[in-house]
């Protein structure tokens, strides 16, 4: 086993947990959200902070992908002024 392919294995193991933190992360937000949603409307009391929590966690949430999807080789591309440059 050269010293590359340990690497790589462990690189694949970090970016698949950082990738699975960033899904767990989105379901909280998104748990949250809904239950802030039901207090404000429902029980007139809204949770305070839950919109910094969110915002705070969208940097969490997209810089614990990002590791897996250059890993992987994901990324979008778009090519829309691309015919226009050859």
């Amino acid at each position: 086993m050269s010293v590359l392919s340990a690497v790589k294995g462990i690189l694949d193991r970090v970016s698949r947990g950082a990738a699975t933190l960033s899904a767990v992360v989105l379901i909280l937000v998104m748990a949250v959200t809904l239950i802030d949603v039901f207090c404000r409307y429902v029980l007139n009391s809204p949770i305070l902070g839950v919109r910094d929590v969110t915002e705070a966690s969208m940097v969490v949430i997209v810089f614990a992908a990002l590791g897996r999807t250059a890993l992987m080789g994901d990324h979008v591309a778009l090519d829309v002024l691309d015919p226009y440059f050859k």
